[in-house]
């Protein structure tokens, strides 16, 4: 079974690389209770994200989404 949060997956690492390459992402495999808890971690700093599964499927098929996903990233980089 392929996973249909893949291509979500990827564009949510890609705008978290585009901020800072330097941030390991670690994104579950399966979602819990429809929510994605996604780990960002630079260096001993560790951040965590939930994000829903529309949150997540709208990263590819919305522009707006990850234009404002960008922005949310770049907030919880700075942080860390």
């Amino acid at each position: 079974m392929a996973d249909e949060f893949a291509p979500a997956k990827t564009r949510f690492i890609a705008l978290v690389h585009e901020i800072d390459p330097e941030v390991a992402v670690v994104i579950p495999e399966r979602s819990t209770q429809d929510v994605f808890r996604i780990s960002l971690t630079r260096g001993a700093s560790r951040r965590f994200l939930t994000l829903s599964e529309d949150e997540m499927l709208d990263l590819v098929e919305d522009p707006r989404a990850a234009a404002n996903m960008h922005v949310r990233l770049r907030a919880e980089v700075a942080a860390l």
